[in-house]
């Protein structure tokens, strides 16, 4: 608002008023932001991370991403089964699979599940 030259004052009292309405919210934006990541195949480390970069509290952020709609470690197994199929019997595959996994925000528990290891 106040790059389009709205007074400072207008401002504090818009987002005041925003923030009595809970038209915004850390929690709000941090539990959907969660659903939307996951359902887009992104684990729990990486929209972690995406949540600190957007100014998200650690606590906010563990609280979104502890949802109990949410299984990490069936997401894992599904986002591998999409990308790799029934390939995964081949040593570079699971390579592969090990290090698109952890690129995707997968811990090191999630991926051994996905793979089977």
């Amino acid at each position: 608002m106040r790059q389009r030259g709205f007074a400072q004052e207008a401002v504090e009292r818009a987002l005041l008023r925003v923030g009595e309405l809970e038209l915004q919210s850390d929690e709000h934006f941090a539990f959907a932001y969660v659903r939307s990541r996951a359902a887009r195949g992104y684990g729990p480390l990486r929209i972690a991370q995406e949540l600190a970069q957007r100014g998200v509290e650690k606590q906010v952020c563990l609280q979104a991403l502890a949802q109990g709609e949410l299984d990490w470690f069936e997401a894992a197994r599904r986002e591998c089964q999409k990308r790799f199929g029934d390939l995964l019997t081949e040593r570079e595959v699971q390579a592969k699979a090990w290090r698109f996994l952890q690129y995707r925000g997968f811990d090191a528990e999630q991926t051994k599940y996905a793979l089977k290891i």
